[in-house]
């Protein structure tokens, strides 16, 4: 099940997947969901990762981007139910009680070069937050990508608890927008079934509905004159959806929405 997560932490992130409990070995770290934020004037793509037990020993998290969405090249992913997903970029955050002092966290290509360093945070012991350069994985914004969770030597034990176990995700694509986390517009209810409710300032705009493979699903012009306007989404596939709007001096924002 899908739908936005709004954290403290300075993102919106979307739940892309979710995880069932128990399906993992003996002491290794039990995926729970993974949500992903991006921000294009940062520069920047955050991972959030939960588990349903705490952390603790050792553990090992692993986030793999096909970034092209080309599924025939790329390096095979490691995961058992995961194993026809292939990736172009590989990020991992490990750590060994009797090798480190501190976690480990890099990213490289699938032909092995480094990409250096990638910022964490450890939220808490169900929570963990990754984060990329946005450009190094794709100019436009639009890729897939599978995430597991397991011990310290997550990248060659071949053991994770694959995030989806049904194979990778896309997050959507988002060639011109500004900031998908700006707060120019609100919409509610989130997920929605049948309509969404759009509190704007008063005005002219144009709006697209992109879906997570970089499609418009609908697009047209909003006049708002003292109030909120309604969006009808009932003939949507249920998923994930982008809503980006550009006002009347060209300025555009985003808010990411689930339909049902």
């Amino acid at each position: 099940m899908s739908g936005l997560a709004l954290t403290s932490f300075g993102q919106t992130f979307t739940t892309m997947a979710t995880d069932i409990s128990g399906d993992t070995n003996p002491g290794d770290l039990d995926a729970k969901a993974v949500s992903v934020a991006h921000n294009v004037s940062q520069d920047s793509v955050w991972f959030l990762i939960e588990t349903h037990n705490q952390r603790s020993g050792d553990y090992g998290y692993v986030i793999g981007i096909n970034k092209d969405n080309n599924a025939t090249n790329g390096n095979d992913w490691m995961g058992a139910t995961n194993n026809s997903f292939k990736w172009d970029i590989l990020i991992i955050l490990s750590f060994s009680s009797l090798m480190q002092t501190s976690p480990t966290a890099f990213a490289m290509t699938a032909d092995g070069n480094s990409l250096g360093a990638v910022n964490y945070k450890l939220i808490d012991g169900t929570k963990t937050r990754i984060s990329i350069q946005r450009s190094l994985i794709n100019t436009t914004g639009s890729f897939k990508f599978a995430a597991g969770v397991g011990s310290f030597d997550i990248e060659s034990a071949g053991s994770l608890d694959d995030i989806p176990n049904t194979g990778s995700v896309a997050y959507p694509a988002a060639t011109d927008i500004n900031d998908v986390g700006n707060q120019s517009f609100s919409l509610w209810p989130n997920p929605a079934k049948e309509s969404l409710q759009l509190a704007l300032a008063d005005g002219q705009y144009r709006y697209r509905v992109v879906d997570v493979n970089g499609r418009i699903q609908d697009s047209g012009e909003i006049s708002v004159r003292s109030g909120n306007v309604c969006l009808h989404v009932n003939t949507f596939t249920p998923g994930n959806y982008t809503l980006v709007l550009t006002d009347e001096r060209g300025r555009q924002s985003a808010r990411l929405f689930t339909k049902q």
